[in-house]
């Protein structure tokens, strides 16, 4: 059989049985393949997916590696450009982020205006990556440094961002210790307390991760190597696939 050229559009995927006892009862049952099927479902759950994958990859090709493989470095580049392809409607997610936040706005002022200082940030930030991206792909006609500058002040914005978050974390903290002062004596549930803390602590290492990378691809140089870009995404991927994992019900 002589194959033809590729269709330009590609046939729909098979369908697959949801509930067929003939066909699938001999499958047995594992939790963690619905678990990860979950994750792969969602957006953000392939986006934190392909990140784990993706810096790990960069952590392998990194000097002194004499010889980096051709395909990790496709594979690499390849998890990427998909990454950010999928990041393209972001700039709707921080519209209801925003429209959230103008009709349930932080009690706190000083948080309230540094969530609608990120919300500036992450709309700079998301409308010059998709110019850059789309451009890239020749489906926007910017120049080459047109485009350099694009991806550099989007990087910016990126950084603006997470700086920002550090310093409503350290204000959320400052406020919880306020609060807890309050309420030193009533009965809370420690539970409670302990999650928010968990998440806390989850956000924080996740802005110290990602606040050496923001700043490396915000500037013209590259202050960083590139066993230390590898390494500090490879702990982004890991907290947040840890995080998945443990939240995801199969």
């Amino acid at each position: 059989m002589v194959d033809g050229p590729a269709p330009d559009i590609a046939p729909p995927p098979p369908v697959i049985p949801s509930e067929n006892a003939a066909t699938l009862s001999y499958i047995p049952s594992n939790k963690s393949a619905g678990r990860l099927a979950s994750i792969l479902s969602r957006t953000s759950g392939l986006d934190s997916s392909l990140l784990a994958l993706q810096y790990p990859l960069l952590l392998l090709l990194a000097p002194p590696r004499r010889a980096p493989s051709h395909r990790l470095k496709a594979l690499a580049s390849l998890l990427s450009d998909v990454r950010i392809f999928l990041r393209l409607p972001g700039l709707l997610k921080i519209y209801l982020w925003a429209l959230g936040t103008f009709k349930s706005p932080p009690q706190d002022t000083l948080v309230k205006g540094i969530v609608w200082a990120q919300i500036s940030a992450s709309t700079v930030f998301q409308a010059l990556e998709n110019v850059a991206y789309l451009s890239q792909h020749g489906i926007i006609g910017l120049g080459k440094k047109t485009q350099s500058k694009a991806w550099k002040w989007s990087a910016r914005a990126w950084a603006a961002h997470i700086f920002l978050d550090l310093l409503r974390l350290a204000r959320t903290r400052e406020l919880r210790r306020e609060r807890g002062r309050r309420l030193a004596d009533t009965k809370t549930d420690s539970k409670v307390v302990e999650k928010e803390e968990d998440q806390w602590r989850h956000e924080v290492l996740v802005n110290l991760a990602y606040a050496p990378l923001t700043i490396h691809y915000s500037l013209e140089s590259a202050p960083i190597g590139e066993q230390w870009i590898g390494l500090l995404g490879s702990v982004v991927g890991m907290l947040g696939w840890r995080r998945l994992w443990r939240d995801t019900k199969a």
